[in-house]
């Protein structure tokens, strides 16, 4: 089996089941690497590779398309005039200057939405013509034109490729603005045999690969090196300064770190042009995410789950981005993940910068998946059951006026099953300084059912008089104007938040808009 092969089928194995024991499946080779690293005086041991990262401050921003032959190849997002986007900022100084998304009009006069992908790159690539020739690009954001002048920054960089997948979402909860989710997370770095600055690159390959009793070239990987061995020698950890920005709390009954180590050579066998090592984290375990929930348009509304991940350490040194296998996997996810009370509708990924406690700013990613509540329980088990609260309440304007006690009975005991549904739906939701749609329903439900109790009032006491003709107006009235102006408030309201707030209406409602 191939040494690919074999990290995938490894991985596979490892996304399945826990590894029982991984100490007893390292090799002598292994702990020879773990305690010469533990051992060494050298101060440069725990340096991370570093690429020559060269742009005018930002990448383009690009999705991962599939053709007909299901070939993955990666292209630049456009907008709707082929216009390229802005991605991922690779400096510090254009933030506050230039936005993710916004679109890039055209630089030194040639406009870019003529350009196809490759003529698009070669007019951002660097060469020794263009680096150091100040450019002049215009962008476009909410309609409005904006440029800069700007130089190719050139700078040395950590930049490390992460995946990130969803096995499973639960308890979603509104009351405390949080939900949990199963997550695996995967950092890899690469180590050049022949950079100085890499002595952890030259220790790991010089200890496995070896010549063995043949005297041929032979290797060994060590798989599965568990958090306490980690700590115990001191291994460099691709993963130590990833964080979640809005984990709130972990399992760590349930949370599994790992890491291995491959060294990659043509001597043995390798499809490459250096030799280097990879030494890949993975971490999985259940968390807690902090999430905004806006639920003005409950209970027919949509939402977002966010997950924030950002490398703790200053940008202009230390960038992140994502694998193309983790949109694959956010496909997967979005496709296979059941969450109980609701579907997903959308997912989403992109670079993002997020602001340390000391005001630093952090390379990450952002990864979203939009959910659209399922209504039907609300449909049948709440505003149906109004609605025939309210129908038993008007019923009253079919009893004779005179029977007075017999309908304010009818009337005060629909209003207080209203009550009584109010209190369920509270259960759900925090404590909100704004009223939702079924908060208005139920608040012009509790008008209505008070309205049958005033009117048996009234035509009682023009019972008492013997006023027929108006007892009949109002009671003709009633029939009428009653049921049909409470549905047409209902569908009122229904229509202004949706139309107000149109990116949190699920597409039950959402045609309203």
């Amino acid at each position: 089996m191939s040494k690919k092969k074999n990290i995938i089928y490894l991985l596979f194995l490892y996304l399945i089941f826990i590894p029982f024991n991984a100490e007893s499946s390292m090799s002598p080779k292994c702990f020879e690497l773990f305690d010469k690293i533990k051992n060494s005086k050298d101060p440069l041991i725990s340096n991370y590779q570093n690429y020559e990262n060269s742009t005018y401050g930002f990448d383009l921003d690009m999705f991962l398309a599939f053709d007909d032959e299901g070939t993955r190849e990666w292209l630049f997002k456009r907008d709707e005039n082929n216009y390229p986007l802005v991605g991922r900022y690779t400096s510090e100084s254009l933030i506050n200057k230039i936005k993710f998304g916004d679109k890039i009009i055209s630089i030194n006069g040639q406009e870019l939405n003529l350009l196809n992908d490759d003529e698009l790159s070669d007019l951002f690539l660097v060469t020794e013509n263009n680096e150091n020739i100040v450019s002049n690009i215009v962008f476009e954001r909410n309609k409005e034109k904006f440029d800069f002048d700007l130089k190719i920054i050139l700078e040395y960089q950590q930049d490390d490729l992460i995946q990130f997948y969803i096995s499973n979402i639960s308890e979603i909860s509104q009351i405390k603005s949080t939900f949990k989710a199963d997550i695996y997370l995967e950092t890899s770095v690469d180590y050049d045999y022949e950079t100085d600055s890499l002595p952890l690159g030259k220790l790991i390959f010089d200890t496995l690969v070896y010549k063995n009793e043949k005297d041929e070239w032979d290797w060994q990987q060590c798989d599965w090196i568990p958090e306490e061995k980690i700590i115990e020698y001191n291994i460099p950890d691709p993963s130590h300064e990833l964080a979640f920005f809005n984990a709130v709390n972990i399992n760590k009954n349930t949370q599994i770190k790992n890491i291995s180590i491959y060294p990659w050579s043509e001597k043995i066998g390798d499809d490459v042009d250096y030799d280097y090592s990879t030494v890949d984290s993975y971490t999985r375990g259940t968390f807690e995410f902090k999430n905004d929930f806006d639920l003005k348009t409950f209970p027919f509304d949509k939402q977002k789950l966010i997950f924030q991940i950002a490398y703790e350490n200053d940008l202009d040194e230390y960038l992140i981005d994502y694998e193309k296998d983790t949109v694959k996997g956010l496909e997967f996810a979005a496709q296979n993940i059941n969450i109980s009370g609701w579907n997903i509708v959308k997912h989403d990924i992109k670079n993002i910068v997020y602001k340390g406690p000391t005001g630093d700013n952090f390379s990450g990613i952002e990864v979203s998946l939009e959910i659209e509540r399922k209504t039907g329980y609300y449909i049948y088990k709440v505003i149906i059951p109004i609605l025939l609260i309210l129908l038993v309440c008007w019923s009253v304007v079919w009893i004779d006026a005179e029977e007075l006690e017999s309908k304010l009975t009818i009337t005060i005991v629909c209003l207080l099953s209203l009550i009584a549904y109010n209190f369920v739906i509270d259960k759900e939701l925090p404590k909100l300084e704004y009223l939702t749609v079924l908060d208005w329903i139920i608040l012009v439900s509790y008008v209505y059912a008070t309205i049958p109790n005033f009117l048996s009032i009234i035509t009682f006491k023009l019972y008492k008089k013997k006023n027929k003709i108006k007892i009949n107006k109002i009671n003709y009235l009633s029939k009428v104007f009653g049921p049909t102006s409470y549905l047409v408030i209902i569908f009122s309201i229904i229509i202004i938040n949706v139309n107000k707030y149109p990116d949190t209406s699920g597409k039950l409602i959402a045609w309203m808009s």
